[in-house]
């Protein structure tokens, strides 16, 4: 019999009266559920626009909150046991382990054996702190408190680091270290229009490469369309010049007096191309580029040149036509934005003596480098150090490596697998870093001061800079966009360490350390800024100035107005003694590193009155009150022969770092334990693979001068 309406009904009417008893006697869960995942959102917003620590730190205050009395209690005594060992951990630092480990080796003792000894004292250290503060604190029991003690001591010394590691490396993808050599081989190929067997080839001294590249020589001669080669692989430079000079009415041999084959040159596989093109019959050796005589274009040169340059290196090698012609009309005619061929006045844009010389600038640099290079040395740097600065004095890295102090090593945390490197074209990438013997800190500020000292007693000119060699690089890099020609002259100096001094000496120590977290300390140290020259034509005539300074403060760049920087520093009385002698500081920016970190400054902090402050992040920095000058401020040479400024080795038209330059491995030692337990932070890469490098135009911020206003304005500016 089958249940009828008011059956159906009554049963309806007895299941609902259930569901909501159940429902009613449970609504606290239901409610619960609802706030935890609201609260949970909001954590979640929180952490996406602050960081995760101030989203878990928030968390923890509401559970805490929540926990019943009794239970409260003992979290509070044990979150003040592990605040109280960490503290005191910093201390035994500062007062035990440091000078023990200075009364060991000299000074801190740089092993990983050391690393290990650290652990064990950090972990005693802390078990035995948080034990007595909740033992005598708490009233814990001597079995619970000791439990405590080294549950906390593991999770603060060992476990935070590993945890730290694995979320920094969350994203990493295992892959195979392939190891290759740095690029540092070129190739030149150079094709006359004619021979000149009746000129005298002039002496030249022997040429070195600018960027130390290891380059080879090829030699032909136009032949219609084709090329007719009569010199293949020299490794001479004047080998090249005197088979320009011969022409193809004599066999040329090379150094092993080989007779040279007419099939054209094969290209290495691991060096960089170029053509160069002589396609008005120019002399091998310039005496004066500037006053050689004009030569008219000839019908059809555009179109049978670059079939020439084709037929010399392939359609994507590089190739440069030198013209002897400052006609704008003719220069006009071989622009071609889809041809790898390029065109270079010789009158207006070549310096070189030689036309092998011009070849591997034009390899390493833009055509109008040396342009670039008198810009860059009269808007240099001035580099003001802070009085308490350990190391005020910028390392030359080519005499690094000239006098054996650089050993390449497996990327490893040992120094165990490491060979002295004296030639940089014999660097590895992949799997592979620097270790650099460097001069003491006492002995560079010992010899900085006593420049500086010989500055101010007899002037500028009786400078002599002393060993070890120092200087500053730069790499000038034209950009031309909207309308407006900017030159970005990119400067570098290298600076044996980097004491940040975090935290004194306490969180570089024992148990503490979690590199770029705690502990900023590190071996070796790249920093600079960037110059904005203007380039821009107006009315005819290009006269390149200063637009803007963009100064580098750890992992922000800060950009100042040029006229905002020299009003500013015009009416700071204070620096008046302190550029007296410096010459042409007129045209060139300030630099106000901080002690310690070596980030770039626009302005003096003596951080006497308040602390200093960085600008792209509200964080505390050292001081940096510019009392002691670099004696390179005053001089344009550094050594007998050696430049204050040099350019940065770079190749492809100066596009791509070269040598030293282009080692991708870290510059510097960082000794671990199973790659997570170190003693200091992570070493830099070389300036060629940072990101100031690669985009000189960006910057972070604004900075503003003016009294009363916001010192930094936070947005993306590109002065492109």
């Amino acid at each position: 019999m089958s249940p009828g309406p008011a059956h159906i009904v009554a049963v309806a009417r007895q299941a609902a009266v259930r569901a909501w008893r159940w429902a009613r006697a449970r609504w606290k869960v239901f409610f619960a559920i609802a706030a935890v995942l609201i609260a949970g959102a909001g954590l979640l917003a929180l952490a996406a626009a602050t960081t995760t620590v101030v989203a878990l730190a928030m968390l923890a205050v509401i559970v805490l909150a929540a926990l019943p009395d009794a239970w409260k209690a003992k979290a509070l005594e044990a979150i003040g046991g592990i605040l109280a060992a960490t503290a005191g951990l910093m201390g035994m630092n500062l007062l035990v382990f440091d000078p023990l480990a200075r009364l060991v080796g000299g000074q801190t003792p740089d092993t990983r054996a050391w690393i290990v000894v650290g652990l064990v004292f950090a972990v005693v250290a802390f078990f035995a702190m948080v034990a007595w503060y909740v033992r005598f604190r708490g009233r814990w029991s001597v079995k619970g408190s000791a439990i405590f003690g080294l549950v906390a001591a593991l999770l603060a010394v060992l476990v935070a680091p590993l945890a730290v590691y694995e979320y920094q490396h969350r994203d990493d993808v295992e892959t195979t270290q392939v190891t290759e050599p740095v690029r540092s081989k070129l190739d030149v190929s150079i094709v006359a229009e004619r021979a000149q067997p009746s000129a005298e080839l002039p002496e030249v001294p022997a040429e070195e490469s600018p960027a130390g590249l290891e380059v080879r020589y090829s030699v032909g001669f136009r032949d219609g369309r084709d090329v007719r080669w009569t010199l293949i692989g020299a490794r001479d430079a004047a080998d090249a010049l005197r088979a320009v000079q011969a022409g193809g009415s004599r066999a040329v041999r090379d150094r092993r007096h080989r007779p040279q084959a007419a099939a054209a040159p094969e290209p290495r596989a691991d060096a960089d191309q170029l053509v160069l093109l002589l396609v008005d019959g120019t002399p091998p050796v310039l005496d004066r580029p500037g006053d050689l005589p004009e030569v008219d274009a000839s019908p059809g040169e555009v179109e049978s040149w670059r079939a020439v340059a084709r037929a010399a290196g392939g359609a994507e090698a590089p190739a440069f036509a030198l013209l002897q012609t400052t006609n704008a009309d003719r220069l006009r005619d071989w622009t071609d934005p889809d041809s790898p061929v390029r065109q270079v006045s010789i009158q207006q844009e070549l310096t070189s003596p030689t036309v092998t010389d011009a070849a591997v600038k034009l390899a390493t640099g833009a055509p109008s480098s040396q342009e670039d290079f008198e810009l860059a040395l009269l808007h240099r740097p001035v580099l003001l150090f802070d009085s308490d600065e350990p190391v005020p004095r910028p390392l030359s890295v080519d005499a690094l490596f000239a006098g054996d102090d650089v050993s390449q090593c497996d990327d490893a945390g040992t120094s165990t697998n490491c060979e002295p490197i004296g030639d940089p074209r014999k660097l590895l990438n992949g799997g592979k870093r620097l270790e650099l013997a460097l001069p003491g800190t006492d002995e560079l500020r010992g010899v900085a001061k006593r420049e500086l000292a010989t500055v101010r007693e007899g002037g500028p000119e009786a400078l002599s800079m002393g060993d070890p060699l120092t200087t500053m690089y730069v790499h000038p890099t034209a950009r031309e966009a909207n309308g407006r020609r900017r030159l970005y002259l990119d400067y570098w100096w290298y600076l044996p360490d980097n004491p940040a001094r975090s935290g004194w000496r306490t969180f570089c120590g024992a148990g503490l350390v979690i590199p770029g977290v705690t502990c900023f300390n590190h071996q070796s140290d790249w920093e600079g800024i960037t110059v904005v020259i203007d380039r821009t034509e107006r009315r005819g005539r290009v006269d390149p100035r200063p637009v803007a300074v963009h100064y580098a403060q750890h992992n922000s760049v800060v950009s100042y107005d040029w006229d905002e920087l020299q009003t500013h520093w015009k009416g700071d009385s204070g620096l008046k003694e302190r550029l007296d002698k410096i010459p042409g500081v007129e045209e060139r920016p300030l630099v106000f590193v901080a002690a310690g970190t070596h980030a770039s400054y626009a302005t003096r902090c003596p951080g006497i009155v308040k602390k200093c402050r960085q600008l792209g992040h509200d964080l505390e920095e050292q001081e940096h009150n510019g009392r002691l000058s670099w004696g390179g401020n005053y001089s344009t040479l550094c050594g007998e022969g050696s430049s204050c400024l040099q350019l940065l080795p770079t190749r492809v038209g100066g596009t791509q770092p070269a040598l030293w330059n282009a080692f991708k491995g870290p510059w510097g030692a960082r000794r671990c334990v199973l790659g997570v337990y170190c003693n200091s932070g992570d070493p830099p890469r070389g300036p060629g693979q940072q990101n100031r490098y690669a985009r000189p135009a960006l910057a972070n911020g604004e900075g503003n001068l003016e009294k009363g206003a916001k010192p930094f304005t936070p947005r993306t500016v590109v002065d492109e």
